[in-house]
């Protein structure tokens, strides 16, 4: 099942984490809400060294 999330729930998201996020998080958030809104179940990795701001993007995925 689709999970649809609208910009103004995301601008909120967004607005909850308390730093901007870089390029490399703001694709992977992005990759992330294309996967969601799809027609299946979803397995992804998300990889990367320590402080590169996994947990964020995680945190970002999981509200959604």
């Amino acid at each position: 099942m689709p999970v649809l999330v609208d910009d103004k729930l995301a601008a909120r998201i967004a607005a909850r984490i308390p730093f901007a996020l870089t390029a490399d998080q703001a694709a992977a958030v992005a990759e992330l809400r294309a996967r969601l809104a799809g027609p299946s179940p979803m397995g992804v990795l998300l990889q990367g060294d320590v402080g590169t701001g996994k947990t964020a993007v995680a945190v970002y995925a999981a509200l959604r």
